[in-house]
């Protein structure tokens, strides 16, 4: 996917979101179809629901929600990283997450080849990319892989005839998960994570101390958090994708009133979430998290969510704290 400022469109393969409600056919970009299972009526009743009142849940989703937003706010490739141990739930909130714009089996895995890498990323511009396992990334190139995921643009690579081939570029937002940390899996390599590194692709424990790892509300459900995540991936099994393509509609349709909405959003939750004096580092980092919380309450004002007003902040809010309280020594 990749969003045209000029034209207020998004290219949704295989076909482009506009303002004037219709489809633009793209069969020459990409090869990759955005799938669909029933209406983002079912996503939001039988998924999104069930979110309320889990923080990780609702951030996650509300990440899928921030990809498109990225471009018209002006921040740069980053991401978010759950960390924790096994069954703790971070698999269960990265399919909620991509049951938003398709479908949530099959996520991409960390360990792919730095060509492979580039080719997904560019796949996903100006959407969410998930990646799951960060402990299969290479040890010794953790950083580089890193690194070439926030660049935003592919190597140079000459065609069999010489000539040189278009450089592959993007700008997303990802979520990724594992048991490791980012500075953990270049510690095993005898590397070390920068700041900076560390900053764009914050590390969110997984763990929400609520005594069932990521979740804090199972809604009355039997079975503990084990049949809770199975129940809510298995419902994102039966209807995903919808939700997207009905936020791309929705964007589209509000593309002159979008910057400044989205940046009065971000800028009230900055006020909530960021300490006044706060470093250069932390206010770039909460910058993202305020995007995200800002994207979830837009979609939830689009009737996306279903959730109630503040529900995305608050778990923006949530999740940045525990960011903070992971960073500090």
């Amino acid at each position: 996917m990749r969003a045209i400022d000029a034209m207020n469109t998004f290219t949704k393969y295989p076909n482009t979101m506009t303002r004037t409600n219709k489809q633009m056919q793209n069969d020459t970009m990409n090869k990759v179809i955005a799938p669909f299972v029933n209406s983002e009526q079912h996503w939001k009743v039988q998924v999104a629901a069930l979110c309320a009142g889990n923080s990780r849940l609702v951030f996650a989703v509300a990440c899928a929600f921030a990809g498109p937003l990225l471009r018209p706010a002006g921040i740069a490739t980053g991401g978010f990283h759950f960390r924790g141990g096994s069954s703790s739930g971070k698999t269960t909130a990265l399919k909620v997450a991509a049951s938003v714009n398709g479908q949530p089996d099959g996520l991409q895995r960390w360990g792919k080849t730095g060509r492979a890498l580039e080719s997904i990323a560019a796949q996903q511009c100006d959407s969410l990319l998930v990646l799951d396992a960060l402990e299969l990334v290479d040890q010794k190139t953790a950083g580089k892989c890193i690194d070439k995921l926030f660049s935003g643009v592919g190597k140079s690579r000459a065609a069999r005839e010489g000539e040189p081939r278009p450089r592959l570029s993007w700008r997303l937002l990802f979520l990724s998960a594992g048991e490791l940390g980012l500075a953990d899996q270049m510690a095993e390599g005898m590397k070390r994570a920068r700041t900076g590194q560390e900053v764009r692709m914050a590390e969110i424990p997984a763990d929400a101390g609520a005594g069932c790892g990521m979740l804090e509300n199972l809604h009355g459900m039997d079975g503990g958090g084990s049949a809770f995540s199975r129940h809510i991936v298995e419902q994102a099994g039966r209807c995903y994708g919808g939700p997207g393509r009905a936020w791309l509609q929705w964007l589209t349709e509000n593309a002159r009133t979008l910057k400044p909405d989205l940046r009065q959003r971000i800028q009230e939750i900055e006020r909530h979430m960021l300490p006044e004096a706060g470093a250069g580092q932390v206010q770039r980092a909460g910058l993202r998290f305020a995007l995200v919380g800002a994207a979830g309450e837009m979609a939830t004002a689009a009737g996306l969510t279903g959730w109630e007003p503040g529900e995305s902040e608050r778990a923006a809010i949530t999740c940045f704290n525990a960011w903070m309280a992971s960073v500090k020594p």
